[in-house]
């Protein structure tokens, strides 16, 4: 099983499972023309403020979320949304 659902499992008490780490790599293009098409959108409807639990707004050419009743930002590295 995947290491993810290793943890659920815990419970089980057995020792003779094993877990096994997977790791995934998206092609660039692929992924950022999802991300520009798909989850600006979808992501922005569900991001808030970790704060205030306010709405987030998208700055997409300083790359970063504004919280603007707290008037904080929040920057977005190594393409790390």
């Amino acid at each position: 099983m995947t290491e993810k659902d290793a943890v659920k499992c815990r419970h089980f008490g057995r020792r003779d499972l094993i877990a096994v780490r997977v790791e995934a790599e998206l092609d660039s293009a692929w992924r950022n023309s999802y991300w520009n098409e798909f989850m600006d959108s979808r992501l922005l409807d569900i991001l808030v403020c970790p704060i205030c639990k306010g709405p987030l707004v998208y700055r997409r050419a300083q790359a970063e979320f504004v919280c603007k009743a707290d008037r904080l930002a929040f920057p977005i590295r190594d393409d790390i949304r």
